[in-house]
């Protein structure tokens, strides 16, 4: 699950955050084939006028049948500096009227809009690395802080083993007290 940890960094090292300075929320991650679920927690700081710093640290919790995946790659934490662009909605607006656009290597479409919840009308991004790697998919909403993320899907697809394999998580409202 090495890949696991580099994904998530590429991921997150390939998109930009919608924040405030030292916002932190979190999101649960929902039971998958080969794990009964986990979280995430993003945090941001250092936001200047180029860029801002992301941090996200994960858990995931296997399921008992799956002893192939390390312990290490199931829990960690990544840092990453990252451009303004989509500091605020203001960036997720030019990218609907633009559809796409090449970002670090990467191919990011807006695809539309949808409802997540409670979140109405969130901007759903899909993220296609150079790599081939791995998908994401990113749903948007301007109310809720640090990410902004109502929802977040990476889609593996280089892990020979379980490939293609998805995660999927979910803005977690009682992370407003993180």
């Amino acid at each position: 699950m090495r890949t696991l940890t580099l994904l998530i960094a590429v991921l997150f090292s390939s998109l930009s955050f919608a924040t405030d300075d030292t916002e932190a929320v979190s999101h649960y991650v929902t039971e998958g084939k080969y794990h009964k679920g986990g979280s995430l927690k993003f945090k941001t700081y250092d936001v200047n006028d180029e860029s801002f710093t992301a941090e996200i640290k994960y858990n995931l919790d296997p399921k008992w049948f799956v002893s192939f995946i390390k312990k290490k790659y199931l829990n960690g934490e990544t840092v990453e500096v990252l451009p303004i662009d989509f500091i605020t909605e203001d960036g997720y607006l030019q990218l609907e009227i633009e559809k796409e656009r090449e970002f670090r290597g990467a191919k990011l479409v807006h695809v539309g809009r949808k409802d997540v919840g409670r979140f109405k009308d969130c901007h759903v991004v899909e993220i296609y690395p150079a790599s081939g790697k791995w998908r994401g998919k990113v749903y948007y909403h301007p109310s809720i802080n640090s990410v902004g993320w109502a929802k977040f899907e990476i889609t593996l697809l280089s892990v020979k083993v379980i490939a293609p394999y998805t995660m999927v998580s979910y803005y977690d409202p009682s992370s407003l007290h993180d």
